[in-house]
Protein backbone atom coordinates (compact mmCIF):
# COMPACT_ATOMS: atom_id res chain seq x y z
CA UNK A 1 0.00 0.00 0.00
CA UNK A 2 1.67 3.41 -0.97
CA UNK A 3 1.72 6.14 2.05
CA UNK A 4 -0.85 9.04 1.35
CA UNK A 5 0.28 10.94 4.25
CA UNK A 6 3.36 13.04 4.05
CA UNK A 7 5.91 12.36 6.85
CA UNK A 8 5.07 14.14 10.09
CA UNK A 9 6.94 15.77 13.05
CA UNK A 10 8.23 13.13 15.18
CA UNK A 11 6.02 14.78 18.22
CA UNK A 12 2.05 15.43 18.46
CA UNK A 13 -0.44 16.95 20.40
CA UNK A 14 -0.96 20.80 21.73
CA UNK A 15 2.49 20.28 24.01
CA UNK A 16 4.61 19.97 20.86
CA UNK A 17 3.47 23.39 19.11
CA UNK A 18 1.57 23.83 16.47
CA UNK A 19 1.53 22.52 13.29
CA UNK A 20 0.35 25.30 11.18
CA UNK A 21 0.61 28.77 12.62
CA UNK A 22 -1.18 32.10 11.26
CA UNK A 23 -0.26 35.23 12.99
CA UNK A 24 -2.24 38.67 12.45
CA UNK A 25 -2.51 37.96 8.76
CA UNK A 26 -4.57 40.85 7.05
CA UNK A 27 -5.21 40.43 3.45
CA UNK A 28 -6.45 43.95 1.64
CA UNK A 29 -7.71 43.78 -1.99
CA UNK A 30 -7.36 47.36 -2.84
CA UNK A 31 -9.76 49.72 -0.51
CA UNK A 32 -11.27 46.13 0.83
CA UNK A 33 -9.42 44.32 3.89
CA UNK A 34 -10.83 40.44 3.26
CA UNK A 35 -8.92 39.24 6.33
CA UNK A 36 -7.99 41.65 9.04
CA UNK A 37 -5.78 40.25 11.65
CA UNK A 38 -6.40 36.86 12.15
CA UNK A 39 -4.17 34.19 13.99
CA UNK A 40 -5.08 30.87 14.08
CA UNK A 41 -3.03 28.10 15.54
CA UNK A 42 -3.53 24.15 14.37
CA UNK A 43 -2.45 20.77 15.91
CA UNK A 44 -1.45 17.42 14.17
CA UNK A 45 -4.15 15.05 14.17
CA UNK A 46 -7.01 17.94 15.12
CA UNK A 47 -10.61 18.26 12.71
CA UNK A 48 -10.58 22.21 12.98
CA UNK A 49 -14.00 23.98 11.53
CA UNK A 50 -13.06 27.07 9.97
CA UNK A 51 -16.98 29.05 10.15
CA UNK A 52 -18.66 32.19 9.79
CA UNK A 53 -21.44 34.08 7.20
CA UNK A 54 -20.59 34.77 3.82
CA UNK A 55 -18.06 36.81 3.00
CA UNK A 56 -16.47 36.81 6.12
CA UNK A 57 -13.06 36.02 4.77
CA UNK A 58 -12.89 32.47 5.14
CA UNK A 59 -12.00 31.27 2.00
CA UNK A 60 -9.63 33.86 1.22
CA UNK A 61 -7.76 32.85 4.57
CA UNK A 62 -7.31 29.43 2.73
CA UNK A 63 -5.56 30.98 -0.54
CA UNK A 64 -3.34 33.05 1.94
CA UNK A 65 -2.21 29.52 3.38
CA UNK A 66 -1.94 27.66 0.20
CA UNK A 67 0.18 30.51 -1.29
CA UNK A 68 -2.38 31.46 -3.85
CA UNK A 69 -2.98 34.85 -2.21
CA UNK A 70 0.08 36.86 -0.49
CA UNK A 71 -0.92 38.42 2.61
CA UNK A 72 -0.35 42.02 3.38
CA UNK A 73 0.80 41.77 6.61
CA UNK A 74 1.13 38.67 9.08
CA UNK A 75 2.92 35.52 8.75
CA UNK A 76 1.93 31.90 8.30
CA UNK A 77 4.15 28.93 9.61
CA UNK A 78 3.85 25.07 8.85
CA UNK A 79 6.49 23.22 10.73
CA UNK A 80 7.59 25.80 12.21
CA UNK A 81 9.54 27.26 8.70
CA UNK A 82 7.79 30.36 7.17
CA UNK A 83 5.44 29.78 4.33
CA UNK A 84 3.85 33.23 4.01
CA UNK A 85 4.10 34.24 0.28
CA UNK A 86 5.58 31.26 -1.03
CA UNK A 87 4.09 29.84 -4.38
CA UNK A 88 1.00 27.65 -4.46
CA UNK A 89 3.03 24.34 -5.85
CA UNK A 90 6.12 24.94 -3.04
CA UNK A 91 3.01 24.72 -0.45
CA UNK A 92 1.98 22.05 -1.41
CA UNK A 93 5.32 20.12 -1.67
CA UNK A 94 5.53 20.88 1.68
CA UNK A 95 2.77 19.23 3.16
CA UNK A 96 0.07 21.47 2.64
CA UNK A 97 -2.85 20.78 0.19
CA UNK A 98 -6.38 22.22 -0.58
CA UNK A 99 -9.46 22.12 -2.10
CA UNK A 100 -12.03 24.64 -3.77
CA UNK A 101 -14.57 25.56 -2.64
CA UNK A 102 -16.18 25.29 -6.81
CA UNK A 103 -14.96 22.12 -7.43
CA UNK A 104 -12.25 22.22 -10.16
CA UNK A 105 -11.47 18.59 -11.97
CA UNK A 106 -9.80 18.63 -15.51
CA UNK A 107 -13.15 18.07 -17.28
CA UNK A 108 -11.53 15.79 -20.28
CA UNK A 109 -8.82 14.07 -18.51
CA UNK A 110 -9.13 10.81 -16.74
CA UNK A 111 -10.56 10.86 -13.21
CA UNK A 112 -6.89 8.82 -12.67
CA UNK A 113 -5.20 11.71 -14.47
CA UNK A 114 -6.86 14.14 -12.86
CA UNK A 115 -5.23 12.46 -9.37
CA UNK A 116 -1.94 12.04 -11.03
CA UNK A 117 -1.46 15.50 -11.30
CA UNK A 118 -1.69 15.59 -7.33
CA UNK A 119 1.03 13.08 -6.94
CA UNK A 120 3.42 14.66 -9.71
CA UNK A 121 2.74 17.88 -7.39
CA UNK A 122 3.50 16.42 -3.74
CA UNK A 123 6.14 16.14 -1.20
CA UNK A 124 9.09 15.84 -2.01
CA UNK A 125 10.72 13.30 -2.43
CA UNK A 126 7.75 11.73 -4.50
CA UNK A 127 6.54 10.11 -7.48
CA UNK A 128 9.97 9.11 -9.60
CA UNK A 129 8.11 8.74 -13.14
CA UNK A 130 4.16 8.21 -14.40
CA UNK A 131 4.32 4.79 -13.21
CA UNK A 132 4.63 5.44 -9.36
CA UNK A 133 2.19 8.79 -10.07
CA UNK A 134 -0.06 6.14 -11.27
CA UNK A 135 0.31 3.75 -8.29
CA UNK A 136 -0.25 7.12 -5.82
CA UNK A 137 -3.41 8.01 -7.68
CA UNK A 138 -4.41 4.28 -7.20
CA UNK A 139 -4.08 4.55 -3.68
CA UNK A 140 -5.80 7.67 -3.45
CA UNK A 141 -8.96 7.10 -5.64
CA UNK A 142 -9.28 3.28 -3.59
CA UNK A 143 -9.37 5.30 -0.35
CA UNK A 144 -12.16 7.54 -1.74
CA UNK A 145 -14.27 4.92 -3.26
CA UNK A 146 -13.46 6.26 -7.00
CA UNK A 147 -11.11 3.05 -7.93
CA UNK A 148 -14.16 1.79 -10.42
CA UNK A 149 -14.26 5.24 -12.26
CA UNK A 150 -10.18 5.53 -12.83
CA UNK A 151 -10.94 5.69 -16.43
CA UNK A 152 -13.75 7.68 -16.56
CA UNK A 153 -13.83 11.16 -17.52
CA UNK A 154 -14.07 13.56 -15.01
CA UNK A 155 -16.51 15.41 -16.59
CA UNK A 156 -19.06 12.86 -16.39
CA UNK A 157 -19.11 12.65 -12.26
CA UNK A 158 -21.32 13.98 -10.25
CA UNK A 159 -21.29 16.68 -7.95
CA UNK A 160 -20.87 14.23 -4.34
CA UNK A 161 -18.27 12.55 -6.77
CA UNK A 162 -16.29 15.22 -8.04
CA UNK A 163 -16.27 16.29 -4.63
CA UNK A 164 -14.31 13.36 -3.53
CA UNK A 165 -11.97 13.55 -6.97
CA UNK A 166 -10.73 16.52 -5.15
CA UNK A 167 -10.11 15.05 -1.82
CA UNK A 168 -8.43 12.08 -3.40
CA UNK A 169 -5.85 14.58 -5.60
CA UNK A 170 -5.14 16.38 -2.32
CA UNK A 171 -4.42 13.12 -1.05
CA UNK A 172 -2.24 12.35 -3.24
CA UNK A 173 0.18 15.01 -2.92
CA UNK A 174 1.39 13.44 0.29
CA UNK A 175 -0.17 16.04 2.84
CA UNK A 176 -0.29 16.64 6.28
CA UNK A 177 -2.58 19.12 6.40
CA UNK A 178 -5.91 19.19 3.93
CA UNK A 179 -7.31 22.71 3.79
CA UNK A 180 -11.27 21.39 2.73
CA UNK A 181 -13.28 24.53 1.72
CA UNK A 182 -17.07 23.74 1.79
CA UNK A 183 -16.53 19.91 0.52
CA UNK A 184 -20.18 19.20 1.91
CA UNK A 185 -21.82 22.14 -0.31
CA UNK A 186 -24.73 20.81 -1.99
CA UNK A 187 -24.67 17.31 -1.18
CA UNK A 188 -27.91 15.02 0.09
CA UNK A 189 -27.78 13.74 3.69
CA UNK A 190 -26.23 10.62 2.44
CA UNK A 191 -23.77 12.01 0.47
CA UNK A 192 -22.89 14.42 3.37
CA UNK A 193 -22.74 11.41 5.56
CA UNK A 194 -19.98 9.96 3.55
CA UNK A 195 -17.51 12.15 3.05
CA UNK A 196 -18.04 13.13 6.71
CA UNK A 197 -16.86 9.09 7.33
CA UNK A 198 -13.92 10.16 4.86
CA UNK A 199 -12.58 13.21 6.81
CA UNK A 200 -12.49 10.98 9.88
CA UNK A 201 -10.67 8.27 7.89
CA UNK A 202 -8.39 10.84 6.82
CA UNK A 203 -7.71 11.46 10.10
CA UNK A 204 -7.16 8.39 11.25
CA UNK A 205 -4.37 8.01 8.53
CA UNK A 206 -2.47 11.12 10.07
CA UNK A 207 -4.05 14.10 8.14
CA UNK A 208 -4.58 16.76 9.95
CA UNK A 209 -7.89 18.98 8.73
CA UNK A 210 -8.66 22.73 8.34
CA UNK A 211 -12.57 22.91 6.87
CA UNK A 212 -14.30 25.40 5.80
CA UNK A 213 -18.24 24.88 6.06
CA UNK A 214 -21.88 26.21 6.41
CA UNK A 215 -23.71 22.97 7.92
CA UNK A 216 -23.26 23.51 11.84
CA UNK A 217 -24.39 20.25 12.52
CA UNK A 218 -21.87 18.77 10.49
CA UNK A 219 -19.36 20.88 12.29
CA UNK A 220 -20.71 19.93 15.52
CA UNK A 221 -20.13 16.42 15.45
CA UNK A 222 -16.96 16.62 13.64
CA UNK A 223 -14.84 19.09 14.92
CA UNK A 224 -12.49 19.35 17.79
CA UNK A 225 -12.31 22.72 18.00
CA UNK A 226 -14.09 25.85 15.93
CA UNK A 227 -12.57 29.10 14.82
CA UNK A 228 -15.40 31.92 13.93
CA UNK A 229 -14.90 34.88 11.17
CA UNK A 230 -17.20 37.54 10.71
CA UNK A 231 -16.19 40.96 7.97
CA UNK A 232 -12.92 39.82 8.04
CA UNK A 233 -12.13 39.01 11.72
CA UNK A 234 -11.59 36.03 13.84
CA UNK A 235 -14.18 36.79 16.82
CA UNK A 236 -13.98 33.43 18.54
CA UNK A 237 -12.06 29.65 18.68
CA UNK A 238 -12.84 27.11 21.37
CA UNK A 239 -14.88 23.70 21.82
CA UNK A 240 -18.02 23.35 19.41
CA UNK A 241 -20.34 23.51 22.02
CA UNK A 242 -19.21 26.66 23.87
CA UNK A 243 -18.60 28.34 20.38
CA UNK A 244 -21.57 28.03 18.86
CA UNK A 245 -23.62 29.16 21.35
CA UNK A 246 -21.62 32.61 22.38
CA UNK A 247 -24.23 35.48 21.56
CA UNK A 248 -21.06 36.81 19.43
CA UNK A 249 -21.28 33.98 17.23
CA UNK A 250 -24.91 33.67 16.81
CA UNK A 251 -25.17 37.78 16.14
CA UNK A 252 -22.83 37.28 13.29
CA UNK A 253 -25.53 34.84 11.95
CA UNK A 254 -28.51 36.18 12.31
CA UNK A 255 -26.86 39.87 11.60
CA UNK A 256 -28.09 41.19 15.09
CA UNK A 257 -26.16 42.88 18.00
CA UNK A 258 -25.42 40.59 20.68
CA UNK A 259 -27.01 40.87 24.46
Amino acid sequence: MVDLVASQPSSSGRGAGPLLSVERVTKRFGGLVAVSDVSLQVFAGEIVGLIGPNGAGKSTLFKVIAGINRPTSGTVEFEGRPIAGKRADRVCRLGVASTHQIVRPFPHMTVLENVMVGAFFGRVPRPHGTRAAREIAFEALHFCGLAARAEDAARTLTLAARKRLEIARALATGPAVVLLDEVLAGLNPTETDRTLELVRAMVARGVTIVIVEHNLRAVRGLCSRIAVMAQGRKIADGAPTSVLADANVIAAYLGTEPP
